[in-house]
């Protein structure tokens, strides 16, 4: 194997060819959990900034939309896990006295 991701192959006429590997390598586990983590993150982000009404509003004006837009909709939907977490940092930002 060489540093260019091309390998040696012996044909069937007995000379050595340099074949490419795949030119794209598949995701690993941790890296799709990184992406869905992230996109989660940023619903909760979004979901608390906006509060649940602000969102909801955000939401109707995708869902009105081309099919990405609705698809995006679709995916932004507020999930029972992205009310918890929003719930639990409203209860976390209580705590904290303003000054």
């Amino acid at each position: 194997m060489t540093a260019h991701g091309a390998a040696p192959r012996v044909g069937k006429d007995g000379l050595i060819v340099m074949r490419p590997k795949r030119a794209l390598p598949r995701p690993g586990l941790r890296s799709v959990l990184l992406i869905v983590a992230f996109a989660f993150g940023f619903k909760v982000f979004a979901y608390s900034a906006l509060g649940p009404d602000g969102y909801g509003d955000r939401l109707a004006d995708l869902t009105g939309g081309d099919a990405v837009r609705q698809a995006g909709a679709f995916v932004m939907q507020p999930d029972p896990a992205t009310v918890w977490v929003h719930e639990r940092l409203m209860e976390l930002r209580a705590l904290i006295p303003a000054d």
